[in-house]
């Protein structure tokens, strides 16, 4: 009888250990599955973020740019009726656009993830101040025809992020 009892009692700590394994097994398999699925949901979220910020970059470049060309033209106008070139101040308001426009850019831009394209940006911007700053029309239009590409290239670029990110 006793050896039968032994059986009993060892079959059922068996038993025990087995289902116990059983259950570290499943949890350890659930809290991966869980680990996985948090960061699935955290690469969406972040490429969903990156989409829209690439999005409104793609429009706050164009307004950028329309807001630095206006004011490039402003300057083409004053040197024409003046013969001077860089001494003509622009309005309030295409100022205050110009600043909006930049400032829009500026935030777009540190929150896009592709250094390329963060890089040229800086260029673009860095030409266009030294554009609007020139001394002299030479210097302005080079400027300003050498900004050209560089745009198109960042226009294009968050075009193919874009679309790598649908």
């Amino acid at each position: 009888m006793s050896d039968v009892l032994l059986g009993v009692i060892i079959g059922s700590l068996l038993s025990i250990a087995a289902g116990m394994l059983t259950e570290v097994v499943r949890g350890n398999r659930e809290s991966r599955v869980d680990r996985e699925k948090r960061a699935d949901d955290r690469r969406l979220a972040r490429d969903s973020f990156q989409r829209e910020t690439l999005l409104r970059f793609q429009d706050a470049l164009v307004d950028w740019a329309r807001a630095g060309e206006e004011h490039h033209r402003a300057d083409k106008t004053a040197f024409r009726e003046s013969g001077e070139w860089g001494k003509n101040l622009v309005g309030e308001e295409m100022s205050n656009r110009e600043l909006a426009a930049n400032r829009n850019l500026s935030l777009l831009r540190s929150r896009i993830e592709d250094d390329e394209l963060r890089a040229r940006l800086g260029v673009c911007q860095g030409m266009s101040v030294r554009m609007l700053m020139a001394k002299d029309r030479s210097t302005a239009v080079a400027l300003n025809i050498e900004m050209a590409p560089h745009l198109d290239w960042c226009l294009n670029r968050a075009g193919e992020l874009i679309r790598a990110l649908w």
